[in-house]
């Protein structure tokens, strides 16, 4: 997942897009989230709240970075990830 801006700077309501990485690595900085002790994703360069657009609570809502998120709307959950062996651990959103 990377903002669709591909930079540290992205402007508010920037979508969240799934985008093939080369060696399924994402290490840009733009590409970089962070999950806070209370639960708030970030996104790392920026420190933008990663939240659903305008607060939609289905489960196909548009996932933004935006300095508008409100931290309940931007409180996620850690999750094991798809793969029983995989490293990688995916994030739900505490609204859906």
């Amino acid at each position: 997942m990377q903002s669709k801006d591909d930079t540290c700077k992205p402007f508010d309501d920037s979508p969240l897009i799934e985008k093939p990485q080369q060696g399924g690595m994402c290490r840009e900085n733009f590409k970089q989230f962070t999950l806070d002790v209370n639960g708030i994703l970030r996104h790392h360069c920026s420190r933008k709240k990663v939240c659903p657009k305008d607060g939609a609570t289905h489960r196909r809502a548009s996932i933004v970075i935006s300095s508008r998120c409100s931290d309940e709307d931007s409180k996620f959950i850690r999750t094991p990830g798809k793969y029983p062996k995989s490293p990688v651990q995916t994030l739900t959103s505490r609204n859906t």
